[in-house]
């Protein structure tokens, strides 16, 4: 969604054609920058457009909240998760030996420098995600359908000290 990207049409092969996974806000935005540029698009989503992540937000843009997965925090949690059937990482008795290397890198992914990178990676996805958004919504005349209102979170523990 780079807006110099607008500039440099001539560049574009108009024979490019782009598979997009996942049809939520993200790929659809993706996949609309895409079109502009004179590229065709194909979705690919089993849940239909915007019935994930996009819809579980209830149309929330949560650019003020970057909270990456592999945390280190969570990582006593996993025995807990994996043995939980309802849990949010289920596997297979059989295929734990096969997602063996996956959890190697997710841990990887918690030591202190790849942590502040990833962190500093959402950051920059999510900074401008409102402004193109916004004019998004211009070029289909629906701008009164963004409002910003900030958001409120509330924990239930949490180890800082409020003053």
């Amino acid at each position: 969604m780079n807006k110099q990207a607008n500039t440099h049409t001539e560049i574009v092969d108009n024979n490019k054609h782009f598979a997009i996974v996942g049809a939520g806000i993200v790929g659809i935005c993706c996949a609309l920058e895409l079109q502009e540029l004179g590229c065709r698009v194909t979705f690919f989503d089993h849940q239909g457009f915007a019935n994930g992540c996009s819809h579980g937000n209830a149309g929330h843009f949560a650019t003020e909240q970057v909270f990456q997965l592999a945390d280190p925090a969570i990582l006593p949690q996993i025995p807990k998760m994996l043995l939980d059937p309802l849990g949010p990482i289920v596997l297979k008795s059989g295929y734990l030996l096969k997602a063996l290397p996956w959890f190697a890198k997710f841990i990887s992914n918690m030591r202190s420098k790849r942590f502040q990178h990833n962190h500093q990676a959402l950051q920059s996805l999510n900074k401008d995600a409102i402004e193109y958004y916004r004019s998004l919504l211009a070029k289909a005349h629906a701008s009164h359908l963004l409002q910003i209102r900030g958001s409120l979170l509330v924990y239930e523990n949490t180890p800082l000290a409020l003053i």
